[in-house]
């Protein structure tokens, strides 16, 4: 009895403190080589000035700041290798905002871009005087077809496809390589609109009289087109590509297009006729801006239903979809945070409206591992050899070599993933496409709420950074998570 006693105050003495350090290890950060990218934010005063980073979840916490800005007209994208911000300004004149050197430039005033886009981050393309044009730190590139064009889309693949009008009702495309300006493929379509045009994964959109037209990005091949009964107001894709969501005038219901079936799915019901959509950058909520007020719908993606109405003033930067799944409003002359699910409202950032906001992941601004610095050290082997005791001759068998260690157990492994379907075929059709140093991509299934999902992979891969590698080499939408063997 005395002996359980003792046990038990042993016991009673150890507990807290174990409790104390496993409670301490869950809530410590995880290392930054097994977390993703950093949400954060960058807030560019709307007059010109000073260009800041904020952390996302701390936006009290400033991180990076510059001035020299001109008067913005819009973000056109982001380079997380170079750590460059591509923008617009007001007089549509490209720049860069260089987050590593802390500067801010432009390209002159000779170069003026209409409908900028970008791929990547790092090149910029745009129309200037009827000619394709190529904004990158090396210089301009041009293409100048015999007939003017109006609109780009650059490819993932480092291609691109330009558009001009024939006449009217009419476009034709052209898809090549830059800086070679040889045309590789061309195509035509008929009955095109001053609609929108977009492209979503490796489909291009294109307003047409009777709906939409589809060309497959990568061949130029016409795609049987989405026939609907009124003209197209706005589109807005999924970042896989796999829906594409379409606004149409007199209807209070969105049209959804499934790529992978060619066909329109169910559609959103919405409380009125929907005028502009925005999408969020995870596809997990569609913003829509409704034909009269200040007000924006939320839509769940997954489910295809209308969540409830945010008031917000809409804007070409706000509402956006943060990484956590708040929504950002401009209310007033403030910035209001609601969260997505409930529509409740969060943070508010006074004065916040003044600036203009653009959401971004990256990796930068973390400081440097502490041995990254410390130079090389060698172990050196100063014993000598014992000498051969064994007596056996030259034609003896050498002793088996021992065998490889295996891999740690629990080392964490990174996969890419492409896309989560709920059909296998569309799955298979998407992994025969995906070929990445010789690897191609495989289908892996899984349940989820009952139900099986399948997700296009590659990997494993034992760092981080050589997935990263792989998903940009495919040239598609991509995230990489960790996967514990």
């Amino acid at each position: 009895m005395r002996l359980l006693l003792a046990f038990a105050l042993v016991l009673a003495a150890c507990g807290p403190a174990d409790r104390s350090s496993s409670s301490a290890a869950h809530d410590a950060p995880s290392a930054s080589l097994n977390r993703g990218p950093d949400p954060l934010v960058l807030r560019v005063e709307r007059a010109g000035g000073r260009a800041r980073v904020y952390a996302y979840d701390q936006l009290d916490s400033l991180v990076w700041s510059a001035s020299g800005m001109p008067r913005l007209g819009t973000i056109v994208g982001f380079d997380p290798d170079q750590g460059v911000i591509a923008f617009v300004d007001s007089r549509n004149v490209p720049g860069r905002i260089d987050l590593r050197m802390g500067s801010v430039s432009q390209a002159g005033s000779r170069f003026t871009l209409t409908g900028a886009r970008t791929a990547d981050g790092g090149s910029v393309y745009g129309i200037s005087g009827g000619k394709a044009v190529r904004f990158t730190d090396a210089g301009p590139w041009e293409f100048d077809p015999a007939r003017e064009l109006s609109t780009v889309f650059p490819q993932p693949d480092g291609a691109l496809v330009a558009m001009s009008r024939r006449r009217e009702g009419s476009a034709q495309l052209w898809r090549l390589f830059p800086p070679q300006t040889r045309v590789l493929d061309s195509a035509l379509v008929e009955g095109l609109t001053d609609g929108p045009r977009l492209q979503g994964g490796d489909r291009i959109y294109l307003g047409v009289d009777n709906g939409v037209a589809v060309v497959n990005a990568r061949t130029l091949d016409i795609v049987p087109p989405i026939v609907l009964e009124t003209a197209v107001r706005d589109m807005a894709a999924t970042p896989s590509g796999d829906r594409l969501f379409i606004a149409v005038e007199s209807d209070s219901r969105l049209s959804v297009y499934e790529r992978y079936r060619g066909q329109l799915g169910t559609g959103v019901p919405l409380p009125g006729e929907a005028r502009a959509l925005r999408m969020d950058p995870l596809g997990r909520y569609l913003l829509v801006r409704p034909a009269q007020g200040d007000s924006a719908w939320v839509v769940a993606v997954g489910t295809r239903s209308h969540v409830g109405t945010v008031r917000t003033a809409w804007r070409p930067d706000l509402p956006f979809v943060g990484a956590d799944g708040r929504v950002a409003t401009a209310q007033g002359d403030d910035v209001v945070f609601v969260d997505g699910a409930t529509l409740r409202a969060g943070p508010r950032i006074a004065g916040g409206a003044a600036d203009h906001w653009y959401p971004f992941n990256w990796s930068g601004f973390r400081p440097r591992a502490e041995g990254l610095d410390r130079p090389v050290e060698f172990q050196v082997d100063t014993g000598t050899a014992a000498p051969d005791t064994t007596g056996g001759d030259a034609s003896s068998t050498p002793p088996a070599a021992s065998p490889a260690q295996p891999p740690r157990p629990g080392a964490p492994q990174w996969m890419v993933s492409f896309a989560s379907l709920l059909l296998e075929s569309p799955a298979r059709v998407m992994a025969d496409e995906i070929t990445v140093e010789g690897q191609r991509a495989r289908v892996e299934t899984s349940l989820r709420d009952g139900s099986p999902v399948y997700r296009v992979v590659l990997g494993p891969y034992s760092q981080r950074e050589a997935a990263e590698r792989v998903g940009r080499a495919a040239g598609r939408p991509y995230w990489v998570y960790s996967a514990t063997p």
